[in-house]
């Protein structure tokens, strides 16, 4: 099959209505239209419990019919382009964006996100955190760290840990929609993922120094952190009981002194 007779077919697989590509015929000399029928079905099945599994918290949202039919029209829009299954639906907070009939749950987006950065820290390449020992033994403050590839911060202008919460547990609805939320997604040394609540301000502060930028400076741009954030966001608990970033260095990778850049 070369590659125009393959991109019929595929067209041809994620259209309901279409006809069958023209050279295909079924093998036992029945009707290649029943065939290719059970096939579509099939794929959209398998897609869609891709899908099911990889965005529990948006299905738990919207309700297990709504997310259906929002997975029906996605897979027809946006078939997967990449063999690794794992990474199916990176575009969906995309597509939700620009999605009409879910205008009225504009938060589900922001959901969306949050469960592909899990998905994207859970598969991410294994990284050696630094030692406390080699933290406290430069200058941490004037030091550009390095974080390690399984974290990731997802801010949103919705209460999204307060949502997150709400979908994945028995806790009561955001009491405030109108709170913005940032939260940290990384794993631990044990493979467990954590998703934890940023103070104001924290957000902006990792996410200057994951650029690169030493935390001094970074504390002085970001708006509104406070001590309390400070220490707060440097005493994130992993599943161990122990500090991800502050006593562990599970979070930080390596350090560079600015006096060696």
């Amino acid at each position: 099959m070369n590659e125009r007779d393959q991109k019929a077919f595929m067209a041809a697989l994620m259209n309901a209505d279409g006809p069958v590509p023209a050279g295909l015929a079924h093998p036992g000399g029945g009707d290649a239209a029943d065939r290719m029928a059970i096939y579509r079905n099939n794929v959209a099945y398998s897609l869609m419990t891709v899908l099911g599994d990889a965005f529990p918290l948006l299905a738990n949202l919207l309700g297990r019919e709504t997310f259906t039919q929002l997975s029906r029209a996605f897979i027809l829009a946006h078939p997967p382009g990449d063999p690794r299954m794992f990474r199916y639906g990176e575009t969906l907070p995309a597509f939700l964006t620009d999605d009409d009939e879910l205008a009225h749950v504009p938060y589900a987006a922001d959901v969306a996100r949050l469960e592909v950065a899990m998905q994207q820290v859970s598969h991410a390449a294994d990284d050696a955190g630094l030692s406390p020992v080699a933290l406290a033994e430069g200058a941490i403050e004037n030091e550009r760290l390095s974080f390690v590839s399984a974290t990731q911060i997802v801010s949103s202008s919705w209460p999204l840990h307060d949502l997150y919460l709400y979908v994945s547990s028995d806790a009561p609805p955001p009491p405030d929609m109108a709170q913005a939320q940032s939260v940290l997604v990384y794993r631990d040394a044990d493979y467990q993922l954590h998703i934890a609540k940023l103070a104001i301000g924290c957000a902006a502060l990792l996410a200057d120094m994951m650029s690169g930028t030493p935390l001094a400076q970074a504390a002085e741009a970001a708006d509104r952190l406070d001590e309390a954030g400070m220490v707060e966001v440097f005493s994130l608990k992993s599943g161990k009981g122990t500090s991800d970033i502050g006593e562990t260095g599970e979070v930080v990778s390596k350090s560079t002194s600015l006096k060696d850049t």
